[in-house]
C-alpha cells in the first residue's frame, strides 16, 4: 500500500525548505516591491487623472500575456492574441480621443 504513510516517514528531505531557497525569498521581495511601487504609481496618476489611470492599470492581464510570450516563450491562444489586440486598440483610441480633446476639439474627458 504505501502511498502517504510512506512519503511521510521518509527520514531524508526531499527538497529545501520553502523559504530557505535563496531565489524564492528574492522572488517573493521583489514581487512586494513592484505591488507597493505599482499602488504608488497608481496613486500618483490618479491624482492627475482617474480617467487615464483606470485605463493602464487594466491593461495588466495584456501585459503579463505579453512578458510571458516574451520572456518565457509561452504560446497565446487565438483568444488570447485577439483580446491582447483589443485591449491595444483601445487604448490607443482613448488616447487619440484625449489628445483631440486637450487639443479644443471637444470637451475634456477628465
Amino acid at each position: 500500500m504505501g502511498g502517504w504513510k510512506q512519503w511521510r516517514d521518509r527520514s531524508e528531505p526531499t527538497s529545501p525548505p520553502l523559504f530557505r531557497t535563496v531565489a524564492l525569498r528574492a522572488s517573493s521581495s521583489s514581487t512586494g516591491l513592484f505591488e507597493v511601487a505599482g499602488f504608488a504609481l497608481f496613486a500618483v496618476g490618479a491624482h492627475h487623472g482617474i480617467a487615464v489611470a483606470a485605463v493602464l492599470s487594466s491593461l495588466f492581464a495584456a501585459i503579463a500575456a505579453a512578458a510571458a510570450y516574451f520572456l518565457f516563450r509561452e504560446r497565446l491562444t487565438r483568444t488570447q492574441a485577439v483580446g491582447v489586440g483589443v485591449v491595444v486598440a483601445g487604448v490607443a483610441a482613448l488616447t487619440g480621443v484625449r489628445a483631440q480633446s486637450q487639443r479644443g476639439h471637444g470637451r475634456p474627458l477628465a
